[in-house]
Formats: C-alpha cells, sequence, structure tokens
C-alpha cells in the first residue's frame, strides 16, 4: 500500500537534526538572491554630475562641490543647484569667472543665460560616491531612461525564468535545478562585471535574473518538502531572515567595493560556497516519491531516519512494496494532468483567490523594491540608510510571524499595509533640517513595507490546498511581482 510522504515526515520528525541541516545549507542561498534584487540599488546607482566644458578645471573635476568654473544653475527642491544637463556657450562673455559665491543666494541663482547641452560629456562626483554603470556609460539627461533599462533587466530575467524556466525543476528534480541556477548566475554575473557594452551588460543582467527562479523559488519549495506541517510556517517566515542579513551585508560591501565591476565580482562569490552543496544535499524524497522513484527516495528517508535516531522500519515495508514502474508511470501522468499552473485558476474559487494575490502581489512588491531601492536616496549617509533598510526587516519577519500566529493573516496584513503607507507618505513632508524624522519615519515604513511583503511571500502558497501545487503557486505570485517591477 502506497504511503503519504506526510505521514513518513510525522514519523521521521517534523523539524529533525536532518531537516536542520538541510535547511541550514539552504537558507545560504537566500544571500545571492537578495544581491539579484537588490544590487540594482548600487550598481546602478545615479551620481552627481555637471558637464564637461573647455575649462580645465571642470574637465578633470572629481568633485562637484569644488567647482569654482562658470556652470549654469538652478533651482531644484527649494536650492540653487549646478544644473546636471546644461552648460555655458563657449563664446559667452562671463565677466570674469563665476564663484560659487554668487549661488548661494536662491534668489540669484541664474537660470535664463544661454545655455548648450553637455556635448562634450559629464564629470561624475565618483570621490564623494562611487563608480556605476550610470558613470560608465554616460546614462544621465537625455540617456537616463537607458539607466532604467539597464536596472530592470535583471528584473524583465526573473519573469522570464519564472515563466520558461520553471517546469524544468518539476521535470528534472530540484537539486539539478537549484544547482545549475546558482552556476548560471556565477557565470552570468562574471560576465555582467566584465561587459564591454552597455548592450552587453543589459544581456547579461537579463540572463542573470533568468536564474533567480531556481536560486530562491525552487530552493524555497524545496525546503519546505522537507518540513512537516507542523514546522512548516516557522521554516517558511524564518528562512527569509537569511536575506535580510544579506541585504544589509550589501550596504557595508557596497561601502568598501566603490567600482561598480568590483562590486558585482564581490556579490557572486556566495555562489562559489553553494556549488559544493551538490555533493551534500540530497534530492527531495517527496519529490521522488511524486515520481515513483522509490528506491532512491528510500535511501534517503533511511539515512534522515539514522541521522534523527528514527526507527522507521515498518513504513519503510509499505513503501518497497509499492510497484516501481506503475506507480512511477501513474505519477507522471498524473503531474501532467492534474499539478499544471492552470489548476490554479481552474474554479471560480481559485479564480477569485488569484485575483486578490494579483492584487496584494502588485502593492507589496511595487512598496517593497520601491522603498528597498531608495533608501539610499533618503537624506544621510547612502549607505547607513540601505543598511538600515535591511536591518528593519529582521524584526519585521519576526513580528510577523509573532502576530499572524496570534491573530491570522488578514488583520496584521492589512495593518502592516496602513502603517507602510502612512509611513512613507508621512516622510516626504519633513523639512530638510529634519532629515533625521523623516529617515525614522521611512524606516518605521519600511519595518511594516517587509513585514507585509514577507507574509505574502511565505504564505502565498497556503492559499492553495495541495502541496504538490505549491511551487505553481510560488510561480504564479513570482511571476505576477516580476511584472510589476
Amino acid at each position: 500500500m502506497a504511503i503519504e510522504f506526510d505521514e513518513i515526515l510525522h514519523h521521521l520528525g517534523d523539524f529533525g537534526f536532518y531537516q536542520k541541516l538541510v535547511y541550514s545549507l539552504m537558507c545560504l542561498c537566500m544571500i545571492p538572491t537578495s544581491f539579484t534584487q537588490l544590487g540594482p540599488a548600487f550598481i546602478g546607482a545615479n551620481v552627481p554630475h555637471v558637464c564637461k566644458t573647455t575649462d580645465d578645471l571642470v574637465k578633470n573635476v572629481t568633485n562637484v562641490k569644488d567647482i569654482r568654473s562658470p556652470i549654469p544653475h538652478e533651482l531644484r527642491d527649494g536650492v540653487c543647484r549646478p544644473n546636471q544637463c546644461r552648460r555655458f556657450a563657449d563664446d559667452f562673455d562671463f565677466g570674469g569667472n563665476i564663484s560659487m559665491a554668487l549661488y548661494q543666494d536662491n534668489a540669484s541663482c541664474l537660470t535664463e543665460l544661454p545655455t548648450l547641452d553637455c556635448d562634450l560629456g559629464w564629470s561624475f562626483d565618483i570621490k564623494n560616491h562611487r563608480t556605476s554603470v550610470v558613470t560608465e556609460w554616460d546614462l544621465v539627461c537625455d540617456r537616463s531612461w537607458l539607466r532604467e533599462l539597464a536596472r530592470s533587466a535583471a528584473y524583465v530575467g526573473v519573469l522570464v525564468g519564472t515563466v520558461l524556466l520553471s517546469p524544468l525543476s518539476d521535470r528534472y528534480g530540484r537539486k539539478p535545478s537549484i544547482f545549475a541556477s546558482v552556476l548560471f548566475q556565477f557565470i552570468f554575473s562574471v560576465c555582467s562585471a566584465l561587459s564591454p557594452t552597455l548592450e552587453s551588460f543589459v544581456l547579461f543582467q537579463f540572463l542573470y535574473g533568468c536564474t533567480f527562479f531556481g536560486v530562491y523559488v525552487v530552493t524555497f519549495s524545496y525546503t519546505l518538502e522537507w518540513i512537516g506541517c507542523s514546522k512548516r510556517a516557522f521554516v517558511s517566515n524564518t528562512i527569509v531572515v537569511f536575506y535580510a542579513l544579506a541585504y544589509m551585508s550589501q550596504g557595508g560591501l557596497a561601502y568598501l567595493v566603490r567600482n561598480w565591476r568590483h562590486l558585482i565580482l564581490a556579490m557572486c562569490l556566495p555562489g562559489l560556497f553553494i556549488l559544493p552543496y551538490f555533493w551534500i544535499v540530497p534530492e527531495s524524497p517527496r519529490w521522488l516519491l511524486s515520481r515513483g522513484d522509490v528506491t532512491e527516495a528510500e535511501v534517503i528517508i533511511l539515512k534522515a531516519a539514522r541521522i534523527n535516531k528514527k526507527d522507521i522500519s515498518y513504513l519503510m515495508k509499505n513503501l518497497v512494496t509499492m510497484k516501481w514502474d506503475a506507480e512511477r508511470n501513474i505519477a507522471r501522468s498524473n503531474i501532467r494532468r492534474n499539478h499544471s499552473i492552470i489548476d490554479l485558476v481552474r474554479t471560480p474559487v481559485l479564480r477569485k483567490r488569484g485575483f486578490k494575490m494579483f492584487c496584494i502581489w502588485m502593492t507589496s512588491s511595487v512598496s517593497y523594491f520601491g522603498v528597498s531601492l531608495n533608501m539610499s536616496s533618503l537624506q544621510g549617509d547612502t549607505y547607513v540608510n540601505f543598511f538600515l533598510g535591511g536591518a528593519v526587516e529582521i524584526p519585521g519577519v519576526l513580528l510577523a510571524v509573532y502576530l499572524l500566529d496570534k491573530y491570522g493573516r488578514i488583520v496584521p496584513l492589512c495593518c502592516f499595509c496602513v502603517v507602510a503607507g502612512v509611513g512613507c507618505i508621512a516622510s516626504q513632508f519633513f523639512p530638510q533640517d529634519l532629515w533625521y524624522a523623516a529617515l525614522s519615519i521611512a524606516v518605521i515604513g519600511k519595518l511594516a513595507v517587509a513585514a507585509a511583503f514577507w507574509t505574502i511571500v511565505t504564505h502565498s502558497p497556503n492559499f492553495y490546498q495541495l502541496l504538490s501545487g505549491r511551487q505553481d503557486s510560488v510561480r504564479l505570485v513570482a511571476s505576477e511581482g516580476s511584472v510589476q517591477l
């Protein structure tokens, strides 16, 4: 008689020592996924700049604040600042060099003098900031749309990879999908760092994003397939803490590595430490049983039982009596017939759930990544702000775990969304001299955004009844999130 894998897990231990080992190893896969989604904040960072002119003081400028040459100024945010996209004509009579002192009074900000486009290129404030694809290929002013293209290439890859590559994990297994994705993610990351042109960079970032599904979604599903029902909610929530830790470390890494090419190479290094897991981590026995590969699943299950010090030999008798060939063919036909992504929208109830999930994911994804990618643009230190944005995710996740367990999903999720919206909007109304107050309110909003986002991420599969279809549900909502980005 065939037996369900959940019954095996019950006797094996919902979260035994062996599962904890697998969980610990797979948590480290969250590090590359954080770099994939949040790396554009620094790789595509906008750097203060002005036009180059024939004046030698500007041609070789490294610090915009030190400019003492005739650069047009304009009012931005109520402050007289250097114009970033215009320069004075070479033959214009300035009556001597114009000092920055003339522009300290906003009322005297010159905006009507004849100017030209930046036909000689731009000078970037690299000394006080960093290099990025913006400084590499002058993605400013009328070319600023190319900056957004470069920043979004990886997200487009996430969408395409989720839609096209996800069936491979059902066909060839969780383990090959995860580690093939990690390998190609490392390769495409190195290629991005060595890209000689913007076009090649965009291409490799797109391919880099395509690997996200295997590294994150399949890893997430694989881990949950090892965990019993009683511990599944705990594991699904705590695994994202490692994502937050990687988020925080990225701020420090970007502070230490100011060159964008070197930063990409540094961010791909964790993949080298994950690849050896291929010879350590087993295939998912749940997937093997669903395919009818009873013999291989039995070896893995007995190994887990031995490490967990559990005697499940009486269960194995039922397992080995399964007719391997017949069960394999039945399981495979059932996968094709009963567990496709179409089933998630087949009935009116599921379509209603899917529409609700789409709306929630639309708002949570836009809010989460919009705030995360722009934390560094707030007043204060760029890298400290980014670090704070990652640090508040840990209490946000832990708060979500506590409140969801105590009050369910609906009320806490609504509260998180309200606090997130109020915090993010309110932070925009503080004057510049109260930037620390604005930052504090924004951080509170970021905590609520993170709590809402990870609530949706970790509990989306639970909106659907069949565990065998949960990877499809994760794939569906991940696709929705990518569309919004």
